[in-house]
């Protein structure tokens, strides 16, 4: 009878320690697949990266990948690239989880009939290679920290407002929600601090990462059909606005309305909270790299200012120039190579076969094609 139990015993410690392993340890990505549809490949992600991801891509789009062990933002930056379409982490609140459920459903299936919900979303926010690097680096959004700034306007949307700005999260509420947080947050890694903003709303949250077809949501501004600065969105109220979300701006170019609007625009950046958001992209930062993109930040905080308030000729010239700065040219070329470098090898066939011919038709429209023997 007592070894039976010690053995039992053994038996419930080790399976304690297999869970324990599972949920304590990063998760990765081993995938070797070729022309299996997409709708595979996603499910792969999401039991092997524990993530849920979600997305308005066609189903039975053909994808071929190799991974062994890959950290699951890193192998989602190659799934994006292959797929052509963009990455983005984000958060998702309304009063009922159901309500989320729909959102998700309407976004997979290209449904732009359901009222929008009001994102909150910065340009270049919330896919791979956010916050510099050299090239290659892709963050992890949920890695990164929020420290919470007090602000007047204590309602859902107002810590919306910052938190976008802060950090490389992409946050969206639910249409005529937006409750009262009487209490400042606790902030910390978005991961947790988000969720629990969430609940102390009275609210359901829901962490997804959205793998977003290219030209109907193709990332940043772009959520509502045009750029921050389009239309005549209201300022929240911690920049002198009513808090409100501007009105669904219409049909996107080329498509239907989205199920997002953008909550925020160009006039209501807070510019301390900008640079906290790059500091904690830095931080996220390999200890190597570190150095180099906080005097890459401080640089391209320096040229801004020279240029703010030159005439809009003068402004365009001189960011022509500064595109062809050696470290300028360089981390472009970086950025360029580690994109390539996850292409499929049907990828690089048709980015040469477009580079030939771009580079004919340039010629013949100098007079001078390309001949036989070029």
């Amino acid at each position: 009878m007592t070894r039976t139990r010690i053995l039992l015993a053994a038996f419930v410690l080790l399976i304690a320690y297999g869970v324990w392993s599972w949920f304590g340890s990063e998760p990765t990505i081993t995938l070797n697949v070729k022309d299996v549809p997409l709708s595979k490949v996603i499910k792969e992600f999401q039991k092997q990266g524990r993530i849920q991801l979600v997305t308005n891509l066609d189903p039975a789009t053909p994808v071929t990948l190799y991974f062994q062990k890959t950290p699951v933002i890193d192998a989602l930056e190659t799934l994006s690239v292959q797929t052509d379409s963009g990455w983005r982490l984000t958060y998702l609140a309304a009063p009922k989880s159901n309500q989320i459920d729909a959102l998700l459903a309407a976004f997979t299936n290209k449904d732009t009939s359901p009222p929008p919900w009001n994102s909150f979303q910065m340009r270049g926010g919330g896919g791979g290679g956010w916050g510099g690097g050299n090239g290659d680096t892709v963050t992890d959004p949920r890695k990164v920290a929020w420290e919470v700034t007090a602000i007047d306007a204590k309602d859902l949307s107002s810590y919306f407002a910052q938190i976008a700005q802060k950090t490389p999260a992409s946050l969206a509420l639910a249409p005529d929600w937006n409750p009262a947080i009487p209490k400042t947050p606790a902030g910390g890694l978005v991961k947790k601090s988000v969720p629990n903003l969430i609940s102390q709303a009275g609210g359901a949250s829901r962490e997804v990462f959205l793998l977003e077809g290219r030209p109907d949501f193709r990332g940043g501004d772009d959520f509502e059909g045009g750029g921050p600065d389009r239309g005549n969105a209201a300022a929240p109220a911690q920049a002198g606005g009513n808090g409100t979300a501007p009105a669904n701006r219409g049909p996107r170019p080329g498509g239907a309305p989205s199920l997002f609007r953008n909550a925020l625009n160009r006039e209501q950046m807070n510019p301390e909270w900008m640079a906290a958001r790059a500091e904690a992209a830095i931080k996220a930062l390999p200890a190597e790299e570190q150095e180099q993109a906080r005097k890459d930040m401080a640089e391209m905080r320096t040229f801004m200012e020279e240029v703010r308030n030159l005439p809009a000729e003068e402004r365009r010239a001189r960011v022509e120039a500064a595109m062809n700065y050696p470290r300028v040219a360089e981390r472009m070329d970086q950025r360029t190579a580690a994109r390539e470098s996850r292409q499929s090898p049907t990828q690089r066939v048709q980015r040469s076969k477009r580079y030939v011919d771009r580079k004919i038709e340039a010629r013949e429209k100098a007079g001078n094609p390309l001949k036989a023997n070029d």
